[in-house]
C-alpha cells in the first residue's frame, strides 16, 4: 500500500514539474555555420588543391581533403563498385581502360572468346598488358587466345535493365543513356586499352604558353551517318561548338563539369551571351577552347560526354534551337524530334557503330559502321543488349554458361555463386573483377529539421 501511494506521489510531482517547466523550442541552426564547423577544413583543402600549380601538389591536397572529409564522418564509405567474383569470355583490358570519362563504355575493342578464360590465362594476359603499358612488348589478346585454340566471337551480347531515355548524348547525365550513344559518336580524344590518350576526331592540338587556350585540328573527311549508314554531312569544328552550346542550353547535369573551367560558361548559364563563351570555330576544321585559368588535367576531361559534337544541320532540321529560352520553347513543341529514343532515325552518328534498334522493353542493337574512318580498331561487328529485369538470375546464369552472354558477376544473394560452385565453374574460371572509381557511401544530415513523421502527413520542422 505504501509503495502504491509513493508511486502516485512521484507521478503527481512529475506532472506538476512539467506544467511549470519553461517550454523549450527547437531552433534549427544556421546551415553555413554548421557546414563551416564540420566541413570547413575540407572546403579549404579543396580550394587549395584546385589552385595548386602542379599536378603532384594537387593530388596531395586532394588526398588531405579526402582525409578531412572522412574524418568529419559526414560521409561514411560503405562499399565499392566491382571487386566481385566473375566468370567471363572477354579478354581483360581489351577495350579502352580508364577510370574517368565515358571511354570505359566504348566496346569497339572487346576481344570475346568462345570459352571462359581461366584465372591463369587472365594473369598471363594482364602481365602482357602491364609490360605493354611501359613499352615492353605488345598487348595482343586476340592472338594470344587464337594461339590457345580459342575462337573469337565478333557479335557481343549483354543485358540491360534500364533503357536509354534519349539518343541525345548532350541532354543527359545518365549512364543508361550514354553507355549506348558513346559507341556511336567520337570525341576529340580517346583513351586506348593501355590507358594512353590518342587522337580521335581531333588529329592534333596545341596549348598556349599560358595554358589558357587549346587549339584542335579536326580530322577532315569524317562524316555523319544515318542509322542506315547513309552519309549526311561532314563533321566540322562548328559541330563541336553547336554541341557545347546545346549541352549548356539543355542543362541536364553535364554543365557543372565545365562551369568554372571553360571561359564564359558561368555567365552564359546566368543569362549572358554565348558569344562570350570560350568555344569557337575560326574555320571549318579548327576548334579553339579558352579556359578560365590553367587546368593541367583539362585534356583528360575531354573524354566526358559534355564535350562530344552533334550535327548542327541535323539538329536544326529536327526542331532544334540555340539559346536557353529558345531551346526550352523548341523542346516543348511538337516539331522537336531530335534524338528521340522512340526512333533510331532521329539521330545521326559519326562513331564506330550505328544504332539500328531500340526497343525499351526487349532489345537494343548497334552494328559496325562500315564507313568509319578508323575501321581497323573495331574488333566486333555488333553489340546487342537484351532486357533483363534481374528477377531470374538462375536463367541468366544458364544463358551465360550456354554462351548467350559473355560473362557475369557471381553473388551469394542472387544464388549464382552457389550455382557456379556446384557445377565447377567457380573453381575453374572465377576471378575477382577490377574495382572502379565508384565508392558508395552513407551521408549524415548535419542540420536535421525533421525528427518525426506521421503516416500521410507532411514532415514539419
Amino acid at each position: 500500500m505504501f509503495k502504491r501511494i509513493l508511486s502516485l506521489l512521484l507521478v503527481a510531482i512529475m506532472m506538476v514539474s512539467v506544467c511549470f517547466a519553461e517550454e523549450v523550442k527547437y531552433e534549427r541552426g544556421d546551415d553555413d555555420e554548421i557546414y563551416e564547423a564540420i566541413l570547413g577544413e575540407y572546403t579549404q583543402l579543396m580550394d587549395e588543391a584546385k589552385a595548386a600549380e602542379s599536378t603532384d601538389e594537387r593530388f596531395v591536397l586532394y588526398a588531405k581533403a579526402e582525409a578531412a572529409l572522412l574524418d568529419s564522418a559526414a560521409m561514411i564509405p560503405t562499399t565499392t563498385q566491382g571487386g566481385a567474383y566473375t566468370i567471363s569470355r572477354i579478354a581483360p583490358r581489351s577495350g579502352p581502360y580508364v577510370q574517368w570519362g565515358n571511354d570505359g563504355d566504348r566496346l569497339f575493342g572487346l576481344i570475346v572468346a568462345d570459352q571462359f578464360l581461366t584465372p591463369d590465362m587472365r594473369d598471363e594476359l594482364l602481365d602482357m598488358w602491364r609490360k605493354a603499358v611501359v613499352g615492353e612488348g605488345e598487348y595482343n589478346p586476340a592472338q594470344y587466345l587464337l594461339d590457345k585454340g580459342f575462337k573469337l566471337n565478333r557479335d557481343y551480347r549483354t543485358t540491360f535493365s534500364t533503357a536509354p531515355a534519349t539518343l541525345d548524348w548532350l541532354n543527359t547525365s545518365f549512364q543508361s543513356d550514354t553507355e549506348l550513344t558513346v559507341n556511336a559518336v567520337d570525341g576529340l580524344v580517346e583513351y586506348n586499352n593501355l590507358s594512353q590518350m590518342e587522337p580521335a576526331l581531333a588529329e592534333s592540338w596545341e596549348v598556349s604558353e599560358d595554358g589558357l587556350t587549346y587549339t584542335f585540328k579536326i580530322r577532315e573527311g569524317v562524316k555523319w551517318y544515318t542509322s542506315e549508314g547513309t552519309p549526311y554531312a561532314d563533321v566540322t569544328a562548328d559541330d563541336f561548338v553547336a554541341g557545347f552550346q546545346h549541352m549548356l542550353d539543355a542543362s541536364a547535369g553535364l554543365e557543372w563539369l565545365v562551369d568554372g573551367v571553360v571561359k564564359g560558361v558561368s555567365e552564359y548559364l546566368q543569362g549572358g551571351s554565348f558569344d562570350e563563351v570560350g568555344y569557337a570555330a575560326p574555320d571549318k576544321y579548327t576548334l579553339v577552347i579558352t579556359l578560365t585559368k590553367p587546368h593541367s588535367y583539362f585534356l583528360t576531361m575531354l573524354t566526358y560526354s559534355c564535350f562530344l559534337p552533334m550535327c548542327k544541320d541535323w539538329y536544326l532540321a529536327h526542331g532544334g534551337a540555340f539559346g536557353r529560352e529558345e531551346y526550352a520553347a523548341a523542346f516543348a513543341s511538337e516539331t522537336y524530334t531530335f534524338g528521340k529514343n522512340t526512333d533510331v532515325a532521329s539521330q545521326v552518328y559519326c562513331g564506330p557503330f550505328l544504332v539500328q534498334k531500340l526497343n525499351a522493353d526487349s532489345e537494343i542493337k548497334v552494328v559496325k559502321n562500315e564507313n568509319y574512318y578508323n575501321l581497323d580498331k573495331v574488333k566486333i561487328d555488333s553489340i546487342t543488349w537484351i532486357y533483363d529485369s534481374g528477377e531470374n538470375m538462375a536463367q541468366l546464369y544458364k544463358d551465360v554458361v550456354d554462351g548467350v552472354y559473355a560473362g557475369m558477376g557471381l553473388t551469394q544473394s542472387s544464388g549464382t555463386l552457389e550455382l557456379a560452385k556446384k557445377d565447377g565453374n567457380f573453381d575453374k574460371y572465377a576471378y575477382v573483377s577490377d574495382t572502379t572509381s565508384v565508392t558508395y557511401f552513407a551521408g549524415l544530415n548535419l542540420n536535421r529539421g525533421t525528427f518525426a513523421l506521421e503516416s500521410g502527413a507532411a514532415a514539419s520542422p
